[in-house]
């Protein structure tokens, strides 16, 4: 592992902010560096009070930000397939919450676009074996 943290974005405000942002900061050589909601508003408030230095209010945007390496996807599972796509297309590794496709073939199209490790999962339990694997 180099000396430059990892620069996570995480899509969603609700449980996911409060529960992966924790997670996240407890690992070392992590940097929460974005955070992303549908509203500017709502955005910015989020960065705000958890001292994230980034606010997007566009999913594409955050996904094409160069700084970013991973991109946490924590909305409805209706809306993430074109989230988790569009951050695979910008070579972001992506971990993507439980449930994380709302059919089989949304799910296999993710795994078999991504050309790297991705995981779904119950945070604490799997982002120590994340780490490991995009680093």
């Amino acid at each position: 592992m180099t000396d430059r943290k990892l620069r996570v974005g995480i899509i969603g405000a609700n449980y996911t902010l409060i529960a992966h942002s924790h997670a996240w900061r407890a690992i070392p050589g992590i940097e929460l560096a974005a955070v992303c909601t549908a509203h500017q508003e709502t955005a910015e408030a989020a960065a705000k009070e958890y001292g994230i230095p980034k606010a997007y209010w566009d999913y594409r945007k955050m996904a094409e930000d160069k700084d970013l390496d991973i991109i946490t996807v924590g909305t409805k599972p209706s809306q993430r397939f074109d989230m988790v796509m569009h951050a695979l297309e910008n070579k972001k590794h992506v971990y993507n919450c439980l449930p994380f496709a709302t059919n089989v073939h949304d799910a296999k199209a993710m795994r078999d676009s991504s050309g790297r490790p991705a995981w779904s999962g119950w945070p604490m339990r799997s982002f120590a074996g994340y780490l490991q694997s995009v680093t």
